[in-house]
C-alpha cells in the first residue's frame, strides 16, 4: 500500500487553509460573540489564540455559533500542527533515506543483470541439446 508522501506541497496547503480560517474564523467571532469579542482584530486575536494554544484569551464564548466557531478553530489548530509537524518530519526522514534507496536500487540492477546472464546461459544451453545429433526426445 502506497502512503502519500507529506512535504512541502501538503505544507504550502496546510498554512494557507489554515489562514484562509483563521481569517473566517475571527470575522465570523467577532460577528457572533460582539460581547465577547470587541471588534474583527479582537476577533482575530481570538481565532489566532485558539488555532495556537486550543484555549481561550478570555471569556468562553456565549452563543452555540460561537462555541460552533470556536470549535472548528480548535480543530483547525490541531490539524495544522499536526501537518506542519509530519510534513517537517517527512523532510528529513525522505533525505535520510535517498542513499537507501540509491544501494537498493543498485542491488536491484545487479539481480537484473545477474538475472539476464543465468537466462542467457539457460538459452545456450537449450540451443546446444536442440542441435545435438541423433536425439530424437521430444523437448517441451
Amino acid at each position: 500500500m502506497r502512503v502519500p508522501q507529506l512535504g512541502g506541497r501538503w505544507l504550502g496547503l496546510a498554512l494557507a487553509s489554515g489562514s484562509f480560517l483563521l481569517v473566517v474564523g475571527g470575522g465570523a467571532a467577532a460577528a457572533v460573540e460582539s460581547d465577547t469579542v470587541g471588534g474583527f482584530w479582537n476577533g482575530m486575536w481570538w481565532s489566532l489564540s485558539l488555532v495556537m494554544t486550543e484555549g481561550f484569551v478570555g471569556e468562553a464564548p456565549r452563543t452555540t455559533a460561537g462555541a460552533l466557531v470556536s470549535a472548528a478553530l480548535m480543530v483547525t489548530g490541531f490539524a495544522m500542527l499536526s501537518v506542519v509537524s509530519a510534513s517537517l518530519a517527512s523532510i528529513f526522514v525522505r533525505s535520510d533515506e535517498r542513499p537507501a534507496e540509491q544501494r537498493d536500487a543498485a542491488a536491484d540492477a545487479a539481480l537484473v543483470r545477474a538475472l539476464d546472464e543465468v537466462l542467457e546461459r539457460l538459452e545456450r544451453l537449450e540451443a546446444r541439446l536442440d542441435t545435438r545429433p541423433g536425439d530424437d526426445r521430444d523437448r517441451t
